[in-house]
């Protein structure tokens, strides 16, 4: 709501299940998203669907990255890159459950991290 309402961006989002994850529904609906927010899933070495002129991807406590190594994260940062215009901005706020040690490593070299405190939020400049 915030990037639509007061810097005027365009967004949308995907997730999986939107009609039976109750909680999740009830948020977008709330927020004004549910017209946004697409279902699919996110699996190793296939591509986002993401929109032409996609400036930003924000990742926001994923459950898909829980068996990744970093063959998978450099796939889906390059299929990004190569989606996305403009700046080409990807923020990702890692779920800690999953989220293993050798991801930890690629990220901290891979990616700056605007907030030391949290080990699971990371910004890189495409």
């Amino acid at each position: 709501m915030l990037l639509r309402e007061i810097y005027g961006q365009k967004v949308c989002g995907i997730d999986v299940e939107l009609e039976q994850r109750g909680p999740y529904k009830a948020l977008r609906q709330a927020y004004g998203l549910t017209d946004v927010v697409f279902e699919h899933w996110v699996r190793p070495f296939q591509g986002l669907p993401i929109p032409p002129g996609t400036e930003q991807v924000v990742v926001f406590s994923p459950a898909f990255h829980s068996e990744w190594k970093v063959p998978e994260y450099e796939f889906f940062i390059e299929d990004c890159r190569a989606k996305m215009t403009g700046p080409k901005r990807l923020i990702l706020f890692f779920n800690l459950k999953g989220f293993t040690a050798e991801g930890r490593r690629y990220f901290a070299v891979a990616a700056r991290r605007p907030r030391p405190e949290y080990k699971n939020f990371f910004i890189m400049e495409l």
